[in-house]
């Protein structure tokens, strides 16, 4: 018999146990195409299919595996260098708040797709040396 999860509670809601497989909506503010005087080229929303590996107490975060994307959306077009970035997001490693699990959608930086900052890792992370 499989040991049952405890319940945790974020707030006054219930959270994602690990093992548990949970929807995550990531969002990003995407660069303005053809120098638009700063404007933005609109923002996109990816939802992805997550597994929880393991659960950071103590940061209030999980780290998950990014198996599934399930939609992309957006009011505008969205440029194919970001279409293949976040399609390239599936297998990908990431710790994300518990927040996470109460439908919100994470705003995240443009960097986080181009690379320039590390958020979703490769390899799981918890195997890197430190």
């Amino acid at each position: 018999m499989m040991p049952m999860c405890p319940i945790r509670f974020w707030g006054t809601r219930k959270i994602a146990c690990m093992s548990d497989a949970i929807d995550i909506a990531f969002g990003w503010r995407l660069p303005s195409q053809n120098g638009q005087n700063g404007m933005e080229a609109g923002r996109v929303k990816a939802i992805f299919a997550c597994q929880i590996l393991q659960r950071d107490e103590t940061q209030n975060r999980w780290l998950v595996h990014l198996d599934e994307l399930r939609s992309i959306t957006a009011a505008q077009h969205i440029p194919p260098e970001f279409d293949e970035r976040i399609h390239a997001l599936v297998g990908r490693y990431a710790f994300v708040p518990f927040e996470a699990s109460q439908h919100m959608t994470l705003p995240m930086k443009i960097e986080t797709l181009t690379g320039q900052i590390r958020y979703f890792h490769q390899a799981d992370p918890r195997n890197e040396k430190r």
